[in-house]
């Protein structure tokens, strides 16, 4: 079973479309906000979780998401950037950036503490405008510090993360 956490009107086919509001097109009504979540336990093959998390205790969904996922299979998490004016709103618990979930990933994480929840990180990419029609902003402007980023995540994150906001971060998360 493949999961779309929070569906929204954003429907995928061969998926759960998962909302807290009995909608005419969603699934399944779950609540995130209480634990546990009325999945069984790894029973889930993929989760996708756009603009989700932040909305969540963060270290609750984390444990969360772990326990319905099955072994070797994966989560996609997208979430709103740290420098994202868009990640203050005030329904918001948390922010993120390039190393949070490094704690859950064994890969990133060779002293953690082996009772937490643990993933293996298999790809987390900053995306910087996601609107097509900011495409000639972001090709003349943007040029540099997405360069930067490629080679030198660490520097844009340090020197320029506020000058050049990002749009979001995308993880993709496998359970071991």
């Amino acid at each position: 079973m493949k999961v779309n956490l929070w569906c929204g009107r954003k429907l995928f086919k061969d998926y759960v479309n998962v909302d807290c509001v009995q909608w005419e097109w969603v699934d399944k009504v779950v609540d995130l906000d209480n634990y546990p979540w009325d999945f069984e336990d790894n029973s889930i093959d993929e989760i996708y979780a756009d603009n989700i998390i932040e909305h969540l205790d963060y270290a609750k969904s984390t444990k969360e998401i772990y326990r319905i996922l099955k072994v070797w299979w994966t989560i996609l998490i997208k979430v709103p950037y740290f420098s994202n004016p868009w990640a203050f709103f005030a329904d918001h618990k948390c922010f993120f950036n390039f190393d949070s979930y490094n704690k859950y990933c064994s890969n990133m994480n060779p002293w953690a503490d082996l009772s937490e929840p643990y993933f293996e990180l298999v790809e987390r990419k900053i995306i910087f405008i996601d609107d097509i029609y900011k495409w000639l902003i972001y090709k003349i402007i943007y040029f540099i510090p997405k360069l930067i980023y490629k080679f030198f995540p660490r520097a844009y994150i340090w020197f320029l993360s506020y000058t050049f906001p990002a749009s979001e971060l995308h993880f993709k998360l496998k359970k071991i």
